[in-house]
């Protein structure tokens, strides 16, 4: 059977450290002229948009937040990110992931795209010194809606159009590391491969029934075996 395997990226794909949250801080701040503390705020698994409507919510901005803004923001943001990247030595990549999305990439049956809450060009941006962008052609972005939940859609029928291939719901497999990747996919009706990679616990995760629970994406035979599962029994004991 076939399967449309849709990937997070921060903290599960990528150790960030922290370079989009703060390159988005920034992005806010200059665009809001504003002063913005975002390190109390908790950000997991929310969408680009979102994380800008709620910095400045917190940071008591009193004016209104248009997409018009939200693009300045965004225009700011992208070449500090970049700049950030540059300058962090441990931006990296999460260990299996290489070894995964290869071997998956080989794989008959099993299709790539990326689900994030990044908005499109960020991701491409963060994707890009690991040479990952051409395993993921496809994908549903924080750019495309600010509700993850409204995600999984998008990526599905994009995917269907790009692989000239259409996917049940059921045929598609959400790996992420937040709370947010598990409810989305249920949403759904996906299967939700969750990966305590980020910086939700394994207990956080488990709390809400994922179909399978990873500690990584080392075991690339057990995690594909997963994704190919018809039932939950492969997860793995944390």
């Amino acid at each position: 059977m076939a399967r449309l395997i849709l990937f997070d990226i921060d903290g599960t794909i990528l150790s960030t450290q922290g370079v989009g949250r703060r390159a988005l801080a920034r992005g806010v701040a200059e665009a809001c002229k504003i002063d913005i503390k975002s390190d109390h705020l908790d950000l997991s698994g929310k969408t680009d948009p979102q994380i800008c409507r709620e910095m400045l919510t917190d940071s008591g901005y009193a004016g209104e937040i248009t997409g018009d803004l939200l693009q300045q923001v965004f225009d700011i943001y992208l070449p500090i990110l970049k700049a950030e990247i540059s300058l962090c030595k441990d931006f990296a990549l999460l260990r299996g992931v290489h070894e995964l999305v290869n071997s998956l990439n080989k794989t008959d049956d099993a299709y790539l795209a990326l689900l994030t809450g990044n908005i499109e060009p960020g991701a491409r941006i963060k994707l890009d010194p690991f040479n990952l962008n051409q395993f993921f052609v496809v994908g549903a972005y924080g750019s495309d809606s600010a509700n993850r939940m409204e995600l999984p859609a998008i990526a599905s029928q994009r995917s269907a159009a790009h692989f000239a291939m259409q996917f049940q719901p059921h045929e598609v497999v959400v790996i992420g590391d937040s709370i947010r990747d598990i409810t989305c996919a249920k949403g759904f009706g996906a299967r939700s491969l969750a990966v305590s990679t980020g910086k939700t616990s394994a207990a956080e995760l488990q709390s809400e029934d994922p179909d399978f629970l990873f500690s990584s994406l080392e075991d690339t035979a057990l995690v594909i075996e997963a994704i190919f599962s018809e039932s939950n029994s492969l997860a793995n004991s944390l």
